[in-house]
């Protein structure tokens, strides 16, 4: 404690000091449990041991006109800055008759049983209701992407020079929310906390050996203190105490020992599939293995900070405060001098987007706009409370006078975001595993970040063959087909194949083909990425292709009726317009399609490789779906009872005894389709493979039972004489086949 806080404590008063020692006690009890996503708040016990609310001063006698909520969670009530900042803003409201008073829900280990995790899950729900139980939201700064959706868009209610003020950089990695179609600031930092290195100074003094200036430099001076200590019976040194805690802390630690490694000091984080991040890995584990261990580099935070008291370590990397003075503060190394790295941990401010009423959120922007003020966060900084994002802050020569701005303003900030922002929870879990199995296990360099990249990577079918050559082997192969298909079309002008065509005209035996070939086609919509549109041409195409190629046999069976009837001959004479109606029944159906019967899923393979698919809304899409589904057995079973009614025409004997073929396999086939569509597959080349698989079969079977047999025929038989062929058709055994099929 230092001789403020004695003051502060002598004139308290017995009750408060009382209350003090069970908060005291509370907190010691509580430290157990400390969280990584809040580290500020368990090193401010040895900063600020004791923030009065009257540091801030209090907000009595305030005009209560309009009340505003707000949330927030800290796991030592003592050291937290909510309350100073709330009641601060209060006070200021009373100066200045804003009549506006801001409610505090400060949960904290004492007064709920939720945690930082619980508090993330609270926030999430809490968000989504309408009315909103709440107005201003205290949230983790890796959420803004989660919560952003209901937070309101701060560049369209704050002045522009407001949020400019702030790190742009930083502000676009924890306060930024990228929707599909938007981009939006959804809120501002409190504060953000920072790691730095201590520096042994009686070692290094002892050795002759100064602060490193980059990691390369850090492992060589540990290695050589620990030779030299070991020479004299220490062997309980440690050379570097990281921070690679099996929590938050420890993926905020990879991703600023990473950027450390990035080319220059305005250069971008280092993509992760770049020898930027191999480097820093690479380093990571030898400075591990060689001067430190896991069960060092993994201990928890009461562990450095007994390191840093009773001085067993060389170098440690740890959150700012006072500790030691033995040990010296330095900022955060790279791989070489001048370029640093700092994972920036905090809290943002936001507001509900859902506040329905004009004047509460008038009164909520005018909350806002204070506690994010760069007079707010000067006070913040003076007290030493915070660091803020504000750089000019660091500018002002009367607040330089109170802290040191040449050490605030080296410190390169970069956002735990920059890894992913999408479902951070997920990714960070598996990337900081991922990243220990390289550091501390065997596994490879690229077996790391392959795996890594998979969490977030969307794997897809094209004609590259980077990651599957299935895609470029399909479109040759259907290319093929369908070329074959259409060349088969000369057959149809052919004199001497006529006698094998006439069961229709030529332009409805294109349609047929046309049909065939759309359906071997259809897997080609799933090429690259998923989109709702794709989903909903997908099943279009099929519709079309089941229309071009069984509608014209539903005209040949109706005017082919045996008994004369208006029906059959309005369709004989309206063969286009009958065509006409069945492909504005799809085409409605298409743009029922569109209406939201579709959405693009995820599917999240542990360990593997992640792929969209085609999901049907289980509200609108089933009805639209059974709709076409039901349109087309109308037609199926319409096909049916004509084929059953003219069974034992002689003209069309076997034209139809191959269509039921075509019928029965084309039913089956589908069936298979919608099996698999709702089949768990874990591997995106299977899925992919299956599906075209059946679509193909689909095609080719309907081409060769109404199309492709009659050119084999044609090619087996030299006259062209119908009744001869009818007569040399083995008739006994083809029946025999066809009841065998």
């Amino acid at each position: 404690m230092n001789d403020t806080d004695s003051k502060k404590s002598k004139g308290k008063s017995k009750d408060e000091t009382n209350e003090d020692k069970n908060d005291s006690n509370n907190s010691s009890i509580k430290s157990k449990k400390i969280n990584s996503h809040i580290p500020q708040l368990f090193i401010n016990i040895y900063k600020y041991h004791n923030i009065k609310t009257t540091d801030l001063l209090s907000s009595d006698n305030i005009t209560k006109s309009i009340t505003l909520n707000s949330i927030a969670f800290t796991y030592y009530e003592q050291s937290q800055i909510f309350t100073p900042i709330i009641n601060d803003f209060n006070r200021y409201s009373s100066e200045n008759h804003l009549n506006i008073t801001i409610n505090l829900n400060l949960f904290t280990p004492a007064n709920s049983t939720i945690d930082i995790n619980d508090y993330g899950t609270m926030i999430d729900t809490l968000l989504k209701k309408r009315p909103p139980k709440y107005d201003l939201y205290f949230y983790d700064n890796a959420y803004s992407q989660k919560y952003g959706l209901y937070l309101l868009n701060l560049e369209k209610k704050l002045p522009e020079e407001h949020i400019k003020m702030y790190n742009a950089s930083y502000v676009n990695q924890t306060c930024s929310y990228i929707g599909e179609n938007e981009y939006k600031i959804v809120g501002l930092p409190i504060y953000a906390d920072y790691t730095i290195l201590y520096s042994n100074m009686v070692l290094l003094n002892k050795y002759k050996k100064r602060i490193p200036k980059t990691w390369e430099e850090l492992y060589n001076t540990a290695k050589y203190i620990i030779e030299k200590e070991k020479e004299l019976n220490n062997t309980d040194l440690i050379g570097y105490n990281g921070l690679l805690i099996d929590s938050e802390l420890g993926t905020s630690s990879i991703i600023e020992f990473i950027y450390s490694y990035r080319d220059s000091v305005d250069s971008q984080y280092p993509d992760l599939i770049s020898n930027n991040t191999i480097n820093a890995l690479e380093m990571l584990k030898k400075i591990s293995s060689e001067i430190s261990s896991e069960t060092i580099m993994k201990s928890n935070i009461l562990y450095r900070t007994e390191s840093l008291n009773n001085e067993n370590s060389i170098f440690i990397t740890f959150y700012n405060s006072n500790f030691n003075s033995n040990y010296k503060k330095a900022i955060n190394l790279g791989h070489k001098e001048g370029i640093s790295g700092s994972t920036g941990v905090g809290y943002n401010l936001g507001i509900s987007k859902y506040i329905d009423k004009e004047n509460i959120r008038k009164a909520a922007i005018e909350a806002f706009k204070y506690i994010t003020s760069k007079e707010v966060q000067r006070k913040l900084v003076m007290k030493g409370y915070i660091f803020s994002i504000i750089n000019s802050l660091y500018e002002e020569e009367d607040l330089c006078k109170k802290v040191d701005c040449e050490f605030f303003r080296r410190i390169q900030l970069v956002g735990r975001t920059v890894i992913n922002r999408y479902n951070y929870d997920y990714y960070t879990t598996n990337y900081r595993k991922y990243v220990y199995d390289f550091v501390f296990g065997n596994n490879s360099i690229s077996d790391t970040l392959k795996k890594i990249e998979n969490l977030t990577k969307i794997y897809s079918i094209s004609i590259d063959t980077k990651d599957s050559a299935i895609g470029l082997i399909y479109l040759c192969f259907v290319s093929t087909l369908s070329f074959l298909m259409c060349i088969s079309l000369i057959f149809l002008f052919k004199k001497n194949y006529n006698s094998y065509f006439s069961f229709l005209p030529n332009d409805f035996w294109i349609l047929s083909i046309i049909g065939s070939i759309i359906i071997l086609y259809i897997e080609l919509l799933d090429f690259n990425q998923i989109t709702i549109e794709k989903c909903c041409m997908k099943i279009t195409l099929l519709s079309l292709g089941f229309t071009f190629s069984l509608v014209p046999v539903l005209y040949k069976l109706i005017i082919n009726f045996p008994i004369e009837n208006k029906i059959s001959d309005w369709t004989e004479n309206h063969k286009y317009i009958f065509l006409f109606i069945f492909l504005t029944l799809d085409l409605s159906t298409l743009l029922l399609h569109f209406m939201s019967s579709y959405i693009v899923y995820e599917k999240k393979i542990d360990e593997g490789k992640n792929f969209k698919i085609c999901q049907i809304n289980k509200d609108v899409g089933y009805v639209i779906l059974n709709f076409s589904m039901v349109s087309k057995m109308v037609i199926l079973i319409t096909i049916l009872v004509l084929i059953y009614i003219e069974w034992n025409m002689e003209e069309t004997y076997y034209d139809l005894r191959f269509l039921i073929i075509s019928i029965y396999s084309s039913f089956l086939t589908v069936i298979l389709i919608i099996i698999v569509s709702n089949v768990i597959i874990e591997n995106y080349v299977a899925f992919f493979s299956i599906s075209a698989l059946l679509y193909i079969l689909l095609s080719v079977i309907n081409y060769s039972c109404l199309y492709g047999i009659r050119v084999i025929w044609g090619l087996l038989k030299k006259d062209n004489n119908e009744t001869l062929f009818i007569k040399n058709v083995n008739k006994n055994f083809l029946e025999k086949y066809i009841i065998y099929i």
